[in-house]
């Protein structure tokens, strides 16, 4: 199998051409804003739990949980795009996935005395899906703005986020 160069194009050049790809900056918005949703979870995740009773050792699960789903489902998402190509409709589904799951989450934080196991596993769920739209979201920038090098397209997407 022979591999199609890369253009090689000076910064500014690559960069106008990620701007005028309309794909890219539609998939740059919901990196942002799914990424800038994990990254502040992460950083208040604490804040967030620990008025519902949580310990600092439950809260440090359940942010190992989040992590620990999110690495499975990278890998299973991974898979399943390696062999369908479904980018558009896998990112679709994360991120519809996500806000359902979030939702669930944040229903049943209020309820922990008599569904805390339901509150796990809507954070497993809601790390399977978060995480894993990170790696998606670069296979899918590279595979939408081809010719151009993937390590500045990836690049591009993590300054957005």
């Amino acid at each position: 199998m022979s591999e199609a160069p890369v253009q090689n194009l000076r910064f500014s050049e690559a960069f106008h051409v990620m701007k005028e790809n309309t794909s890219f900056m539609l998939l740059c918005l919901s990196f942002a804003l799914m990424f800038g949703f994990y990254v502040s979870l992460g950083n208040l995740i604490s804040s967030i739990f620990s008025p519902f009773g949580l310990s600092p050792s439950e809260i440090s699960m359940v942010g190992l949980y989040l992590l620990l789903a999110g690495i499975v489902g990278a890998i299973c998402v991974g898979a399943f795009v390696d062999r369908s190509g479904a980018y558009k409709m896998t990112t679709i589904v994360l991120s519809l996935l996500n806000v359902v799951f979030l939702t669930v989450v944040n229903q049943t934080v209020y309820h922990l005395d008599y569904s805390y196991a339901l509150f796990l596993v809507s954070l497993l769920l809601m790390g399977f899906s978060s995480v894993s739209y990170i790696p998606l979201s670069f296979g899918f920038a590279a595979e939408l703005t081809f010719p151009l090098q993937p390590s500045l397209v990836n690049g591009a997407l993590l300054l957005a986020g």
